[in-house]
């Protein structure tokens, strides 16, 4: 199964959504994660395409 790009697993096994920012001279974060709160890998992928969308 392929995951999306916008996904990524901690160690603990938890899937986040990794949105990437613009390149800015002033910002120092370059990507936000935001919990998904499952270890489900369709469900993570489901949340992460949805999420994408509304971005």
């Amino acid at each position: 199964m392929k995951l999306s790009a916008y996904l990524s697993a901690s160690r603990h096994g938890v899937y986040y959504f990794r949105w990437p920012l613009p390149r800015a001279e002033d910002h120092k974060r370059s990507t936000v994660r935001i919990s998904l709160r499952t270890k489900c890998p369709d469900r993570a992928g489901d949340l992460a395409r949805h999420l994408a969308s509304c971005g």
